[in-house]
Order: C-alpha cells, then structure tokens, then sequence
C-alpha cells in the first residue's frame, strides 16, 4: 500500500498541469480522508500495521507541516481531522472516542 501511496502523495505521478489546478490537493485531500475512515474502522489496529501506518502519518505530517513545501494551506482541516481520528482510537489517549458511551 505505501509502495502506491507515496509517489501520488508527493506528486511524482502528476503533471505540472495537474499540480497547477489544484487537483493534487483534491487527491490529497481524498487520501487524508480514506485514512481517517481506516483508522476510524480499525481502530488501533489500523495504527499496528507498518504498512498503512507509515504512509498515513507521513500525510499527516505534510498536512501540517506550514513550511512552503508542506500543504498547511490546503489540507490543515483534514489533517487535524485525521490527527484527531489516530488520538481517539490510540490505546494512550487520554480522549474518550466519540461512540463511546
């Protein structure tokens, strides 16, 4: 999965057109989105397995990460949402999931 991940989140399969309309952010976008719903329904499980987990918070670092190169400016609200997704199923959180009662 990261193998497949990464090149489409740095943009190497992309063209400078792409990049230039905005579509990579849409792409991201989606990508910060399919991760938070992963880990929403795998709970810590989905943070166990190197193979998501190395490419989810590599995004999730992008999208925080308020440096030209980083993508704060586009994808801060997903990330957060993502970070916030990761602390509620984290076994050390000291959050309380929100479909626990």
């Amino acid at each position: 999965m990261s193998a497949a991940i990464v090149p489409m989140w740095s943009g190497a399969t992309m063209n400078a057109q792409d990049v230039e309309a905005n579509s990579a952010n849409i792409i991201r976008s989606g990508l910060l989105e399919l991760f938070k719903r992963t880990v929403e329904v795998f709970g810590s499980a989905a943070l166990d397995r190197p193979t998501f987990a190395d490419p989810m918070y590599l995004a999730l670092h992008y999208s925080l990460d308020d440096s030209p190169s980083g993508g704060a400016a586009f994808l801060l609200d997903d990330g957060l949402e993502l970070w916030l997704s990761i602390l509620h199923v984290s076994e050390t959180s000291p959050f309380p999931s929100p479909t626990s009662p």
